[in-house]
């Protein structure tokens, strides 16, 4: 079997800033290899060019996908039950939501 080598361009944004990393590598480690990330960036679309341009593969949301026009790339959803994320309300600490926005996080509750 031949050697893997990965050069990854990773988004904060696709699991959460603190975790990705982590997140990112046991996922890789679970499927035998280690990954090579080389860069990690807040912003989804800098990434998409960057792999445009050749500069690597990049792991974003899969709802980011079509957020440059024009791209040629290609993609693979990743399945690994350990990359789903949630996504997350958040406001202000100390503030109070309008009741249309405490009306739609009810929607949620259930």
């Amino acid at each position: 079997m031949g050697h893997c080598r990965l050069k990854r361009a990773v988004s904060k944004a696709a699991a959460g800033e603190c975790q990705i990393e982590t997140i990112i590598t046991e996922a890789f480690q679970a499927a035998g290899f280690e990954p090579n990330i080389s860069c990690q960036a807040d912003d989804t679309r800098l990434l998409l060019l960057w792999a445009n341009a050749g500069m690597g593969t990049a792991i974003i949301p899969m709802d980011w996908i079509d957020i440059v026009p024009n791209l040629h790339l290609h993609h693979l959803v990743l399945s690994a039950e350990i990359l789903r994320t949630a996504p997350a309300a958040i406001w202000l600490k100390h503030h109070t939501l309008s009741a249309a926005a405490q009306n739609f996080l009810k929607i949620f509750e259930s």
